[in-house]
């Protein structure tokens, strides 16, 4: 994308928008589940070395409410940033969000909308303490009320995600020169 469609916001015409929605919609996935899988790992080593104060690592796969916060907590960053950096005219924004919701959320769109709208009411630092402690508890299952390490932990990757987010929504939309900034700072 050019820098004057940048400055003007122009963005790509709404032929190229399902590819491009596909496209964040699959990453995100996959940034989700390296995300909670990385947060696995952790607790799994956490484990290893202290054995007298064991973390019921309950739920190995992320689903159900952790993976509808997740989910709200990207969208929330793509609209932000999809605002900020102008890649859809603004006229269109709101057309290519639902796009993107649908796209992301499948049938538990109406969930994950609600999700992002209570997130978005907490000021911003007690966004990601939010999710995190959702994550916590889907992984213990209830079962280990303190949750700390995980809470510790995610809120420790919390940062390069929402630059992994903002640099999934950039190579979408041919973005490379905010692509490799966003990832210079992961480094």
């Amino acid at each position: 994308m050019g820098i004057l469609s940048n400055l003007f916001g122009k963005g790509p015409d709404r032929s190229q928008w399902l590819t491009i929605s596909t496209r964040i919609a699959r990453r995100f996935e996959e940034s989700r589940i390296e995300l909670f899988e990385d947060c696995i790992k952790h607790l799994e080593q956490l484990n290893t070395y202290d054995s007298e104060k064991q973390i019921p690592l309950v739920n190995k796969s992320l689903s159900g409410e952790a993976e509808l916060y997740l989910k709200a907590f990207q969208l929330m960053i793509a609209v932000f940033f999809l605002t900020r950096r102008s890649y859809i005219a603004k006229s269109q924004g709101q057309d290519f969000a639902d796009l993107l919701f649908s796209q992301v959320c499948g049938t538990q769109i109406a969930k994950v909308d609600a999700l992002a709208r209570e997130l978005s009411r907490k000021e911003t630092q007690m966004q990601v303490p939010r999710i995190a402690s959702v994550v916590a508890r889907h992984i213990t299952n209830h079962e280990y009320t303190g949750g700390v390490e995980t809470i510790t932990f995610f809120l420790s990757t919390a940062s390069p995600f929402i630059k992994f987010t903002q640099m999934i929504i950039a190579e979408a939309f041919r973005d490379q020169a905010t692509a490799q900034e966003l990832d210079s700072k992961l480094s």
